[in-house]
Order: structure tokens, then sequence, then C-alpha cells
């Protein structure tokens, strides 16, 4: 899975528009009032989830709103470090009314350390991630998230390997894949007034 359409490799690949993702989830929290928002960029595989975050500033860019440097972390992907940034971020910025997560892991750790912190999701803090993994809806609350369709790439990516195989002269760069969807669930809600 490509998660750069801008810029095709020199191998065919099925590109997801993750900027596309960031942005949905952006949008969403900012549709519910959110303004104070702290971000969860995992590392992904070389820093891919860039385009992610990338998204997501965009968006809050367009709205007037800069993410304030300090509520910005760059951690590991797993749910340990979404846990340990997301207790690190409430310490140093505790009026924080969302956290958004390039990843579900992350944003499950999140969720993990405003329940420990006695924080009420999504009543006191809102939480996104992107991917939708199937713990996002069964961990509880259950995860909001901007969904990939990653079944859908598997299966886009086995055809074009096939055609690959079969007319390798005639084949795209880059097909893209379907576009990511945003899947409300229950860890996001209105800003509650302060």
């Amino acid at each position: 899975m490509w998660e750069h359409p801008e810029s095709p490799p020199a191998l065919p690949c099925i590109a997801v528009d993750f900027a596309r993702a960031g942005e949905l989830a952006a949008r969403h929290l900012l549709g519910l009032g959110h303004r104070e928002i702290g971000l969860l960029i995992g590392d992904g595989c070389g820093g891919l989830q860039d385009a992610r975050s990338n998204g997501f500033r965009a968006a809050m860019r367009a709205a007037g709103i800069e993410a304030d440097a300090a509520a910005v972390l760059q951690i590991r992907d797993s749910i340990d470090a979404g846990f340990a940034a997301c207790m690190a971020l409430m310490a140093n910025r505790p009026q924080l009314s969302a956290i958004f997560a390039t990843n579900d892991l992350l944003a499950i750790g999140a969720i993990q350390a405003l329940i420990t912190l006695g924080r009420s999701v999504p009543g006191d803090v809102s939480v996104i991630g992107i991917t939708d993994i199937q713990l996002a809806h069964q961990v509880h609350p259950a995860l909001t998230t901007v969904a990939i369709q990653t079944a859908a790439v598997a299966e886009l990516s086995i055809q074009s390997l096939i055609r690959l195989i079969q007319t390798p002269e005639r084949q795209p760069s880059m097909v893209l894949g379907p576009p990511p969807e945003l899947v409300v669930r229950a860890s996001t809600g209105p800003r509650r007034k302060r």
C-alpha cells in the first residue's frame, strides 16, 4: 500500500490517499467544536504517516487554526507508546479537548491513558484514529476512526500482480485505492463548554 499518491513509485502499487484520511479526521473534530487538539504521529515505515498528519494540519489551517507545536508528538507505533505520549500531552496541555492519532494503536493507547487519568472519553477529551483495525470497535469506548479499506486494497494488489505477470508492459505505475471513510463511534463527541 503506497501512502503518497502524488508521487508514484517505480513499481506498480495501490495508493491510498492518507492525506485525505487526516483531513476527514480534522473536519470531524472541528465540526464537533474542538480547537485545542493534540497530535500523536506514528513513525510508520520510514515516516509514511506524515501524509496523515499533513492532511490533518492542512484542514486545521484551512479553518484558521495552527497546531500547537508542544501538543504534537512523534512516536513509535504501539498502544504503549500512545499511552505514554498521551500521558505526557495531558501533563503539559491539560486543556486539550481532543487527540488525533495517525493510527488506531496510538489512539487506543490514548484512550487508556485518559481513562487512567480519570478523564471521560469523549466527555472531556475526544479521540480519533486512522485505519479501522478490528480492535477499534472492540475497545471501550469504541474508537472513532477513518477507515482504510484494507481488504479492498489487498484485492486490488492481487489483481494488479496478476495483470503484471500476464502483461508487464501495459501496467499503470499506480492505481488509487478506495477513498478513506469516516467511521463515527463512541470516542468522539462535542467539545464540552468550559
